[in-house]
């Protein structure tokens, strides 16, 4: 049941896509949750996700690098249409409440393109507005990102917890958003459990994680973290 990417590889699991290919309120650029998905990430500070690159001496080879997980707490810059973002905007590191959102992992860059090292679980921010808390949960993340000094555009994979999707969803998004893309929450459920391909649990062998790769692109930023902005307020206030 393996899937071939788009360039030609074979062998590519990606089980979640199976179970959401087929539902209306996926499917972009129509569907609800890929429109409403797209206009609350730009409009509520909540969902800000930053990898920050270190120990980098040249963008297209570098075999040893660090990446960093952040989560902002700043406005998006975008661009004249209100769709679209533009490098060079500025985000503060949330240290506090966003600590459980930070990590740090191993990557290296070939042919300007960077490939992180699998973690044991990763956790980023997602959630609607008014509803704080959302995220996402993956087990064995990468990141395959082709890299700009403006841009990095690629995939991020990994195995999605089960029981942490469902939670989510039908915490996030309400019965009548849910009904009007032609989603059922329990049917959705039901085939991810059947779907899932990783992760056995221990007592039952039923697998409680699935497969999945997303496309991504992210616009550069300037970080500041907690430290430098208290020293900023210092200077400004002498």
């Amino acid at each position: 049941e393996d899937y071939r990417s788009p360039e030609g590889e074979e062998g590519i699991d990606n089980q979640l896509n199976r179970a959401l290919a087929c539902i209306p309120i996926y499917r972009g650029p129509d569907g609800a949750f890929y429109h409403f998905s797209n206009l609350f990430m730009y409009g509520n500070a909540y969902n800000r996700w930053m990898f920050e690159l270190s120990d980098v001496d040249d963008l297209k080879n570098d075999e040893s690098v660090t990446v960093s997980f952040y989560r902002g707490l700043d406005d998006l810059v975008s661009d004249a249409s209100g769709k679209g973002f533009v490098a060079g905007g500025t985000q503060r590191v949330d240290a506090r409440w966003g600590q459980s959102f930070i990590q740090e992992v191993q990557g290296k860059i070939v042919d300007g393109v960077l490939t992180t090292e699998p973690t044991e679980r990763t956790k980023f921010p997602w959630s609607f507005p008014g509803i704080g808390g959302g995220f996402h949960m993956f087990r064995d993340f990468q990141l395959q990102l082709t890299l700009t000094p403006k841009t990095a555009e690629g995939l991020l994979a990994g195995y999605v917890d089960v029981e942490q999707y469902n939670h989510r969803l039908n915490r996030n998004w309400t019965t009548h958003h849910q009904s009007y893309g032609q989603l059922s929450a329990a049917s959705l459920y039901r085939a991810m459990k059947r779907l899932a391909d990783g992760y056995p649990d221990p007592d039952t062998g039923a697998n409680t994680a699935i497969s999945s790769a997303v496309d991504v692109v992210l616009h550069q930023v300037h970080i500041i973290h907690p430290d430098e902005e208290s020293a900023e307020l210092t200077t400004a206030q002498r």
